[in-house]
């Protein structure tokens, strides 16, 4: 009964001494949460601020349901800005509750009370915690009291589990706090040892992972290597990656658990923490040569890598480890003991500081743990996965998105898959596929060879490289049967030496698998489809479910099907969407918001090859007319013109010859000419040996002559979906919400014409009476009489060749 009596008098004197913590948390949160509420219910609930489309009772419920919403999210914890102002808080109080440590006088009077060190430590800690929790809460359910007073809808549970979130993560930060300042014996070093607590994790992984990067041709980060690192060592970066996580109420009860272990290591301290240390930097001699090395080695390796990258030379690189060294060594010299004489009192420690920098750098440097030779045996391999761009370019931009809805259910973002991602959703384990992914990985170990030489810069190793060859990167993960996975990234590879190997994985089903995820669709998943052509965009009317299945399941046969050797000969004509039921539900919610959905548009095509002939049949049997957007008939001219970069005189043909007037004519000038093409058979033979710019893109296998620019004009008058801007204005404001809704269709975008087609992004000439379209040639398929009107000879034309591998 006695030490319960004393337990909780003690905690009454101690919150006497800290009056002004507690009064300054209690305005603190009483500003937070009932004036801020106050303020934003005032602000929303306004008749003036009411919308005067809807009704009265109408408008007013819509305007509650925004205020419960906006005040949810700022009490929850999503609010970064409460995050912030929690963490500051959490150091005020923890620094503030024990800066008695400090002073030699207030630590012998606290130490001098018949109270044991445990119930101090213990009264101290908890009264800092609880001068937030109390006003906090007091405060936080006056909030929802006085949205519930105003009628809006309102979560309870909500409200208390964003307070308990935030309440376990604001411990583990105060808990961190308590433990520099036990550390410490000033004021000052507390705040910096603080402050080292906070980012020592993050900043060793930041130059771990730079170091990775620059020495290792190799290394491959998908940004979960530096994010994990800073997550895990760093109270204030768990805390702020809890904001946008999917799970915070498990990263809160981690934040919990490592707080109790900090309480009980801190209570350690605290008991063997002598009086004396008051007044000292540090408050246990032992501690100092470990924090001194964990500081100085990596704050050196920092150093010497800015010198680095400036540079880009080993002498310099080791001028700024040294320079570093000997830099970092005497300031912490100097906090430790507040004299300048001391800047040289630990030479060993110096000396150990310095072999290990050493040591870290040569690691590197030389590669002497053999990273980037590093192949794995086949039979350790589970199953493995690849990623390059001249396989399926932009692939992750395009085929790997997530939409993520704004808060305010206006409009969506995308969450781009990294290239590592991909290639982790690919399972090829068929004993040929690994092999061949040991044979591009030997390959890229011999490029790494190569590129390791020039390390110091000077001549480019790409010097050596094959001009008629297609370089470009290659991502392959390794998933090993021990669990791990290990990811190496080729950078600039010669892929036109692995054409059998790559051409063998893209017919590997497991590849397709992992790389098209429309190809794992099922019919009921599908919400609708959309079909794009030039960049426009239209619904793909479906009569009814059957012909949606036997669309999708055609597009899957013939894209499974499709081969190297078939893109290499076509280009694609179009591209289809299989809009998914979550995009459709998203898209619901933005149109009745009145939003922008027309992101859904920049993701999640699929190209459509002439030899689709199925999906094609049962497109045109829905009414869409594949690759009638830009034909012959309907062109009315093509204007040419060279853009190309600016050609060295000595690389064109004598200036006295018709080819060298030419040439000169078109290819030199810097206002360069145009060619504009009327006649109908020059017209034919262009738009039959060109392709759109996306699809250029999109297909990468097939080379293409970007030297020409082609520009097609086709009347605005046809059925292409190119509108004047007051015909779009018009029909977009006389749309009833039934005609873009209809069942089995999706939006395909905002700017919706009234027969279904839908103009996402055209572009139109001066007059307004032309759609432009811009194309690229086929390379090798130029046609002669452009060859001839430009001067284009084959060593010009190599010049703006997009190469295949």
């Amino acid at each position: 009964m006695t030490s319960k009596g004393l337990f909780f008098k003690y905690m009454r004197e101690n919150t006497k001494q800290r009056l002004w913590s507690v009064a300054l948390t209690a305005l603190l949160c009483f500003f937070l949460f009932p004036v801020l509420t106050a303020l934003e219910t005032s602000i929303m609930l306004r008749p003036d601020n009411l919308s005067k489309e809807l009704s009265v009772e109408v408008a007013l419920a819509e305007a509650k349901l925004k205020l419960t919403n906006e005040m949810l999210h700022m009490y929850s914890i999503q609010n970064a800005m409460l995050v912030f102002i929690l963490i500051v808080t959490a150091v005020v109080l923890a620094a503030s509750g024990f800066s008695y440590l400090h002073s030699k006088k207030k630590t012998d009077f606290f130490h001098s009370l018949p109270i044991s060190r445990e119930m101090l430590y213990t009264v101290t800690c908890l009264d800092g915690i609880l001068y937030l929790a109390v006003p906090y809460l007091v405060f936080l359910l006056a909030a929802g009291v006085m949205l519930q007073v105003k009628g809006a809808p309102f979560s309870w549970g909500t409200l208390l589990i964003g307070y308990v979130q935030h309440m376990c993560f604001f411990t583990l930060v105060y808990m961190t706090v308590v433990l520099a300042v036990i550390l410490t014996g000033n004021l000052i070093v507390g705040l910096l040892g603080t402050g080292v607590l906070f980012s020592w994790g993050p900043g060793v992984a930041a130059v771990v992972s730079t170091y990775f990067s620059e020495y290792f041709m190799t290394f491959y980060d998908n940004g979960n290597f530096l994010l994990r690192w800073c997550e895990r060592t760093s109270p204030v970066f768990w805390y702020g990656t809890a904001t946008g996580s999917d799970h915070p109420t498990r990263m809160a009860v981690i934040a919990l658990a490592v707080a109790a272990l900090l309480f009980g290591l801190g209570m350690f301290l605290y008991r063997k923490r002598p009086s004396e240390a008051a007044g000292r930097a540090m408050a246990f001699k032992v501690s100092e040569p470990v924090i001194r090395f964990l500081l100085v080695v990596p704050i050196t390796l920092f150093s010497g890598m800015i010198f680095r990258s400036i540079l880009n030379d080993d002498i310099w690189t080791v001028f700024g480890l040294i320079c570093g060294l000997l830099i970092t060594s005497c300031l912490i010299e100097i906090i430790y003991h507040f004299d300048f004489k001391s800047l040289f009192a630990h030479k060993r420690q110096l000396v150990i500081s310095a072999v290990a920098v050493a040591a870290i750098f040569l690691g590197f440097r030389l590669d002497v743990a053999g990273y980037d030779s590093y192949l794995p045996d086949a039979d350790k391999v589970a199953y493995a996965g690849i990623y390059c761009d001249a396989l399926d370019n932009n692939a992750a931009g395009a085929y790997h998105v997530t939409p993520r809805m704004y808060r305010d259910g206006y409009s969506v973002g995308m969450e781009w898959a990294s290239q590592g991602d991909v290639a982790d959703k690919m399972q090829i384990s068929d004993e040929d596929g690994i092999r061949v992914l040991r044979e591009i990985g030997a390959q890229g170990i011999e490029t790494a060879s190569r590129q390791r030489k020039h390390l110091n810069g000077g001549q480019d190793w790409m010097s050596e490289a094959d001009l008629d060859s297609r370089y470009d990167s290659i991502v392959l993960s390794w998933h090993l049967n021990n669990g791990k996975t290990v990811y190496r990234n080729y950078r600039t590879i010669n892929v036109s030496e692995l054409r059998e190997q790559l051409d063998s994985i893209y017919e590997n089903q497991s590849y397709k698998l992992g790389m098209y995820p429309v190809l794992s669709l099922q019919a009921d998943d599908a919400a609708g489809i959309n079909y794009k052509e030039e960049e426009d965009c239209s619904h793909v009317k479906l009569p009814d479910e059957q012909t949606k299945a036997a669309l999708l399941a055609a597009y899957q046969k013939e894209l499974m099907a499709l081969t190297p050797d078939m893109r290499r000969e076509e280009m694609p004509i179009a591209e289809i969407q299989f809009k998914t039921n979550e995009m459709q539900a998203m898209i619901d919610v933005i149109r009745k918001n009145g939003g922008y959905y027309d992101t859904f548009n920049q993701f999640d095509y699929y190209p459509i090859y002439p030899s689709f002939q199925e999906t094609i049949a049962i497109l045109e049997q829905c009414g869409t007319e594949v690759g009638s957007k830009v034909t012959p008939e309907n062109t009315e001219k093509i204007v040419l013109q060279y853009q190309g970069g600016k050609i060295p005189e000595d690389q064109l043909a004598p200036a006295d010859t018709e080819l060298g007037k030419r040439q000169r004519e078109y290819l030199q000038n810097d206002s360069r000419r145009e060619v504009t093409i009327t006649d109908p058979e020059q017209i034919a033979e262009i738009l039959a040996n060109s392709a759109s710019d996306d699809m250029v893109q999109i297909n990468q296998m097939a080379e293409a002559y970007q030297g020409i620019n082609i520009a097609v004009y086709v009347s605005s008058t046809e059925d292409t979906g190119a509108v004047s801007e007051d015909d779009l204005r018009d029909s977009v404001n006389s749309m009833e919400e039934n005609e873009i809704g209809q069942t089995y269709t999706v939006d395909a975008g905002q700017n919706a014409l009234y027969d279904g087609e839908y103009a996402a992004d055209y572009e139109m000439d001066e007059s307004g009476q032309y759609g432009i379209y811009r194309r690229s040639f086929r390379y090798g398929k130029v046609p002669e009489f452009v060859k001839s009107t430009f001067g284009l000879t084959p060593e010009l034309m190599r010049l703006n060749r997009v190469f295949a591998y």
